[in-house]
């Protein structure tokens, strides 16, 4: 029983400190990947928590309606989920994340001028939304690889800290902001426009920045693989080396900026 009960001990602590490097590491990218999904999640929730006021007080229809919603929003994200597999190897991930905003875009500002002009008719007033969902599932498998390719070792924790990030917000979303807004066609619409803002601005086209101590660097120049804090850093012929604040030396503490690669590696585009 006592081997039985240190061995669960030694698993629960191996866990805890799993789960404080992750979320460390979270704090270092300064909190912005789990926050992309999340917040391009509640940009459409708002219509989801809303959806009894969205369609039968503003657009009159019947509490059997329902499916004019949610129909098109299934669809909307299988098509975008199946742009997103054809292209995935064909297209390198930020331009993948590039495509899916230009659809997320779109939809906003044609939800906001329909909102604005247009007269409370359901298929009118869903298509954005339709838009936006395949915009969404564009985005969404990209970024949510890109994140859990910084943990390559925990990638289960990285996407349970996700998750909740995500359930959490949306929770908080659904409670407080879409009871907000769902009383008026153009509110909800610049709801979704303002979180569509937001996960563009954290998302940040893919790029990653973190701070930390070199332990390793290429033997000679500066092009190669590094170890900054503890993350695995690739360097090429165009990445900046910037040495204004010190040398670039083993010891160093440095900011390093780039794009996820294969492995969890970071490209770097500045050292």
């Amino acid at each position: 029983a006592h081997a039985a009960l240190g061995g669960t001990m030694q698993r629960l602590s191996e866990g805890r400190d799993a789960l404080v490097d992750a979320a460390s590491y979270f704090a270092k990218l300064g909190m912005e990947d789990p926050f992309v999904p999340a917040l391009n999640f509640c940009a459409f929730f708002l219509y989801v928590a809303g959806a009894q006021s969205f369609l039968v007080d503003l657009l009159g229809v019947s509490t059997w309606g329902f499916g004019w919603l949610f129909i098109p929003l299934i669809t909307g994200v299988m098509i975008g989920a199946t742009v997103s597999g054809r292209v995935a190897g064909r297209l390198a991930a930020r331009r993948t994340v590039r495509l899916g905003y230009r659809f997320m875009a779109a939809a906003c500002v044609l939800n906001l001028a329909l909102a604005a002009f247009a007269p409370p008719h359901v298929a009118i007033h869903v298509a954005p939304i339709f838009v936006y969902m395949i915009g969404s599932s564009i985005v969404m498998p990209t970024i949510v690889v890109m994140m859990l390719d910084l943990f390559p070792t925990m990638r289960g924790l990285a996407s349970s800290l996700q998750g909740f990030v995500q359930f959490t917000l949306s929770g908080i979303i659904a409670g407080t902001i879409a009871t907000i807004l769902d009383g008026s066609l153009v509110a909800l619409a610049a709801g979704m426009a303002a979180f569509t803002l937001a996960t563009f601005a954290a998302a940040k086209d893919g790029v990653v920045e973190f701070k930390g101590t070199v332990t390793s660097m290429p033997a000679s120049g500066f092009v190669g693989d590094w170890t900054i804090g503890g993350k695995a850093v690739q360097s090429t012929a165009d990445t900046i080396i910037d040495q204004e604040d010190g040398p670039l030396v083993v010891g160093a503490t440095v900011e390093a900026k780039g794009t996820p690669g294969e492995g969890g590696v970071l490209v770097a585009t500045k050292i």
